[in-house]
């Protein structure tokens, strides 16, 4: 039997696995076929389709595109009904469960560095939680 073909979203982004449902939508794993990269994609849930609830969500993911810092992922793409971010592999900050104090405080320093970033663009994360908030390759926060 041939290999089952893998979900399409938004005609060039074939689906790797789920990450999850949130809050705004749910978001997959996927392969970029217009240049082969792996990113995150994000769709907004159905109740969010309307049109008042999908312009917040373009705006609020445009905005986040303008924010160079280090801690805060990527945005690659807003498009009509989606968005796509850089793939950030890594443990969550979970991980963290366990580790010396330091380490933790350390970690919390970090975040609300990263959140202060945020906030001075105008912008809230309403949903911090440790599947946001990702140990890169380096041991930095990314959110």
């Amino acid at each position: 039997m041939g290999k089952k073909k893998p979900r399409r979203i938004a005609g060039r982004y074939d689906v790797l696995r789920s990450l999850g449902e949130g809050t705004t939508g749910t978001t997959f794993l996927v392969t970029d076929t217009s240049n082969g990269a792996t990113v995150v994609l994000k769709v907004p849930r159905e109740d969010l389709s309307q049109e008042v609830d999908l312009v917040r969500f373009q705006r609020a993911y445009a905005a986040m595109s303008q924010i160079d810092h280090p801690g805060i992922v990527r945005i690659l793409e807003v498009g009509p009904s989606y968005l796509t971010v850089a793939y950030v592999p890594g443990d969550s900050i979970a991980s963290l469960a366990g580790e010396p104090v330091h380490h933790v405080l350390d970690g919390a320093i970090e975040l609300a560095e990263i959140l202060a970033a945020m906030h001075q663009h105008g912008l809230i994360h309403r949903r911090i939680h440790p599947g946001n908030v990702r140990l890169d390759a380096d041991g930095r926060l990314v959110l």
